[in-house]
């Protein structure tokens, strides 16, 4: 799911111009986001049904949620969470790359240097060689400012937002909202509404 719609905001911010390719790359970060969270009410309703159905046939439960979330809540960073961590956070290594396409193709797309350069590479001739070295050097520069553009926004994205905001994120939004879903035990109610009504 996430790889398709990376897939399209990369197409839709490169087919435009402009701030367009750096801010779908953006959105496509803000998107995954979102898919982070639904990624973990799916992985809590799963386990619980398969530990439910397993249950009915007097199995223990594979993965006792409760404790998993205890050992979150004790201690972020234990090398024992960095499992949970990795299945939920590799949703966004497309849309980390997506960020640096996005910023080359901004760069490339700046007014004016495109036109500016366009006018000196005629179709129907070589380039003149006293233009060569500045237009190879601008058009380098491009990419290269795009690239550090992009990388920057992952630093900033990666370091600054999940060494500083994902702890704080997890502890008091999604790991509350994971010990919510968890507490209800929805999918317990809905193995109890089917074998009810057998």
């Amino acid at each position: 799911m996430t790889e398709g719609l990376t897939r399209y905001l990369l197409r839709l911010g490169l087919a435009r111009r402009g701030w367009a390719p750096a801010l779908c790359a953006v959105a496509d970060v803000i998107a995954s986001t979102v898919i982070v969270v639904l990624l973990t009410a799916t992985l809590i309703l799963g386990v619980q049904l398969f530990d439910g159905v397993a249950g009915l046939r007097g199995a223990q439960p594979i993965l006792p949620l409760g404790g998993v979330l205890d050992a979150i809540g004790r201690d972020h960073w234990d090398a024992q969470n960095w499992w949970i961590y990795a299945l939920l956070l590799s949703t966004y290594f497309p849309s980390l790359a997506n960020l640096i396409v996005g910023f080359c193709a901004l760069m490339r797309g700046l007014p004016g240097l495109a036109p500016l350069i366009g006018r000196q590479m005629p179709e129907d001739q070589a380039v003149a060689p006293y233009e060569r070295g500045w237009m190879s050097l601008l058009m380098t520069a491009q990419n290269a400012i795009g690239i550090a553009l992009g990388v920057g926004a992952l630093y900033l994205i990666v370091f600054v937002g999940f060494g500083r905001l994902l702890p704080w994120w997890f502890e008091f939004e999604v790991l509350d909202f994971a010990r919510e879903l968890e507490a209800a035990n929805y999918a317990q109610k809905l193995i109890g509404l089917i074998v009810g009504a057998r």
